[in-house]
């Protein structure tokens, strides 16, 4: 069954081919071809000039496509973008502020919970040990007393064998001619002195070493109240 209608598209590609053909053949005669006449458009010219039209409105919005992406604004939007930026400005600088006041009251609490919990330092008073500076003290002290006091003795003995030994000299050389009975009964005197000294520093020695183990005793009863 043959095809009753045509496309524009078949009819164009057989008028191309035709004027080709023609044009073939004029340059084989060595002719220039005449000129192709256009062809009858029934349309009114009021649809040509609304094709035309369309034409170049679809032109001109394929150029201005992407610069309709461009979004100018306008003076009220401007102000509500510089109001609203100007709000969220005020709100970032509250909220920084809340966080640094938050941060110093960390710092105190840390600094003072560090401080609680630092150890006291205990301060031992002074008098603890000047305690026994003072009982070395009095010991050197009663040391010194008793080497004194020994060394005395032995002086004042030292002493009055010099003195015997010095009248008993002078006695022998004045009055070689006593006799016997004096020079014992004077011996008898000197060694009677000499007893009695002896008697009196054993005395003084016994009491000395009384009183310092009196003194002693009295410290370490202190100490052990101390």
């Amino acid at each position: 069954m043959d095809q009753k209608f045509v496309s524009s598209a078949e009819i164009e590609e057989a008028r191309k081919k035709r004027a080709e053909e023609w044009k073939a053949a004029y340059e084989r005669l060595g002719e220039k071809p005449p000129e192709i006449e256009e062809e009858y458009d029934p349309r009114t010219l009021y649809e040509k000039l609304q094709e035309q039209k369309m034409k170049k409105e679809e032109a001109f919005q394929e150029m201005t496509r992407f610069s309709n992406l461009i979004h100018r604004l306008d003076e009220d939007e401007i102000d509500f973008l510089a109001t609203l930026e100007h709000e969220q400005r005020g709100k970032e600088k509250e909220k920084m502020k809340k966080v640094e006041q938050e941060l110093e009251e960390f710092r105190r609490a840390a600094a003072k919970a560090d401080e609680e919990a630092a150890p006291k330092l205990i301060i031992q008073p002074e008098t603890v040990s000047a305690a026994p500076i003072k009982t070395s003290v009095k010991k050197d002290a009663q040391r010194m007393i008793l080497e004194s006091a020994i060394k005395i003795p032995s002086r004042k003995r030292s002493l009055n064998n010099d003195d015997t030994l010095s009248s008993n000299s002078n006695e022998q050389s004045k009055d070689q001619k006593r006799s016997k009975l004096d020079s014992s009964s004077s011996k008898e005197s000197s060694s009677s002195t000499t007893s009695n000294n002896n008697i009196t520093n054993n005395n003084t020695l016994a009491s000395l070493l009384a009183y310092s183990d009196n003194s002693s005793s009295d410290e370490n009863t202190s100490d052990d109240e101390s």
